[in-house]
Order: structure tokens, then C-alpha cells, then sequence
């Protein structure tokens, strides 16, 4: 890979006035990379792109698994509920009437 580079000239030049002015450019040296150094920091970027992806991608197929188990956990309870409500037998209206549920 090619350096970076800041160059000042420094040059004096007279005016017409037989006085030395100073006169301040710079020349920047362009930062140059080779076809073969771009396409390696590429692959590297890639692979780096790519496993912060997976990464993420496994913590929200954890999350999502967890929070399936709960959700099958709480239907579970609702069918037993259910089960158990149809089970129970009919009472007949006036001990329904007064009962302490």
C-alpha cells in the first residue's frame, strides 16, 4: 500500500518591488492501493460482515425459540383449563345459584 505523504515547497520568487516573497504550496502524494490489496481488505470486510450477521442471526433464533416455549407453555395451561372446566360436571341452576364461586 502506497504512503501518505504532505509535501510543502517552499519557494521565493521577487516581485517587482526587489523584495523576496515567500511563496507556500503543497503537493499531496495520493494514497494508492494495489488491485490485489483492495480485493484481500474486501474478503476481509466480507467475512467480517458476514459472521456478525450469523452471530446476530443465531441470538434471535434463541430468543425466538424461547419465546415459542413459553407461548406453548401458556396454550398448555389453557387447554387443561379448558379440559377441566368441560369435565366438571352441571350443577343445577339453583346450586348455581348460590354457589360461593
Amino acid at each position: 500500500m502506497g504512503d501518505t505523504a504532505l509535501k510543502i515547497i517552499k519557494s521565493e520568487t521577487t516581485s517587482d518591488d526587489d523584495q523576496p516573497q515567500e511563496n507556500l504550496s503543497t503537493q499531496a502524494i495520493v494514497p494508492t492501493m494495489d488491485i490485489y490489496t483492495a480485493r484481500f481488505l474486501f474478503n476481509i470486510m466480507q467475512k467480517m460482515v458476514e459472521d456478525t450477521v450469523d452471530r446476530r442471526i443465531s441470538l434471535m433464533e434463541k430468543n425466538i425459540e424461547a419465546r415459542d416455549q413459553e407461548v406453548m407453555r401458556i396454550i398448555r395451561k389453557i387447554q387443561a383449563r379448558l379440559i377441566m372446566q368441560q369435565n366438571k360436571t352441571k350443577l343445577p341452576w339453583w346450586r348455581r345459584l348460590f354457589a360461593q364461586n
